[in-house]
């Protein structure tokens, strides 16, 4: 049994990496020690990941949902925190259409969204909700990306209450971690609510 478990994870491994490089148009030929056990690991428990610059890990974070998808054979998305605007810029660039960049136009248009359509009307055809607000209310993404400000703003935060993301929305990734105890008190005390995210 053990070995076929190991057989399956690989594949999954190898589905996800090969899915990458479709979208991406890149030709990784397999996935690093660590960032195979990150992942592995991640299916199922809470994951610290230190890892060095340039080992990969933004390709951790792609490969994720990919991986979680498959091992359970259910869509899977995840949020991405991140606290530099370049970042954020890259990893949307990156993404492209399975990313929505949580940005406070964003924002703005979720709560016009809820303002016109009931919550009875939300995944029906009967709501007129366009672009990535669009996207965002029928779970068509696999990265959720933004500041953390933007991440707990109370809009988004009692949306992803709904049943709907807590089921898609598998893993909350914070990229540039250390950030959290070097800016979470007193700079960026947003940082230190990211937490509630998980709940």
């Amino acid at each position: 049994m053990e070995v076929v478990e190991a057989i399956q994870r690989c594949n999954i491994l190898k589905i996800a990496l090969a899915s990458v490089n479709v979208k991406r148009k890149t030709a990784y030929q397999a996935l690093k020690p660590q960032q195979t056990r990150t992942l592995l690991a991640s299916i199922q428990n809470d994951v610290l990941s230190i890892l060095p610059t340039g080992y990969g890990k933004s390709l951790i974070f792609e490969c994720l949902p990919r991986v979680v998808s498959l091992s359970r054979k259910l869509p899977s998305a995840i949020i991405l925190v991140s606290p530099l605007n370049s970042i954020i810029l890259e990893q949307v660039s990156r993404y492209n259409d399975l990313a929505i960049e949580v940005t406070e136009q964003f924002l703005n248009n979720l709560k016009i969204h809820h303002s016109l359509c009931s919550s009875t009307t939300i995944n029906s055809n009967n709501c007129s909700c366009q672009g990535v607000v669009k996207q965002f209310t029928t779970g068509t993404f696999m990265f959720l990306i933004g500041h953390p400000e933007q991440m707990i703003h109370k809009d988004l935060f009692k949306e992803l209450r709904h049943d709907r993301y807590q089921t898609l929305l598998t893993h909350l990734v914070i990229d540039e971690a250390h950030c959290v105890e070097k800016w979470g008190k007193d700079f960026r005390k947003d940082f230190s609510k990211l937490r509630e995210l998980r709940y």
